[in-house]
């Protein structure tokens, strides 16, 4: 019993988690109507820990206006 309940219980949280990512999500979005989420392939949660070069040159880019460098998907 104790078992099915833990279980119950983390199916839970990640819907939860999935809900609160969501508001969060569409929070961003009408705060910022005009970014751009942008998808590192290969990074985790920190971009700039993970992948340091192509971090380098998405901010690069970013700064001078220029098209984003291969393996930055938005």
């Amino acid at each position: 019993m104790f078992a099915c309940q833990c279980e119950r219980w983390i199916r839970s949280r990640r819907v939860l988690r999935r809900v609160w990512w969501r508001e969060v999500a569409r929070e961003y979005r009408d705060v910022f109507p005009d970014a751009t989420l942008l998808v590192v392939e290969g990074a985790g949660h920190s971009i700039a820990d993970a992948r340091p070069v192509l971090y380098a040159d998405v901010v690069r880019a970013f700064l001078v206006e220029e098209p984003l460098p291969p393996g930055a998907t938005p």
